[in-house]
């Protein structure tokens, strides 16, 4: 299962507004998982469709 979501945990509680489930929900999607924070101000799509506009 992946899960994608480009919100932190810690602002899950806004969107479900019960911490308890929040973090119950947290807490069973992060158990023997990985988590990759893809944290960047660098865009690769500006980065591709600057290049065709070179030309």
């Amino acid at each position: 299962v992946i899960v994608s979501t480009n919100l932190k945990f810690s602002d899950w509680i806004t969107m479900f507004e019960n911490t308890t489930m929040v973090t119950a929900l947290i807490d069973r999607l992060t158990f023997r998982s990985h988590v990759l924070n893809m944290n960047s101000d660098h865009s690769y799509r500006a980065d591709y469709s600057n290049q065709g506009n070179e030309n």
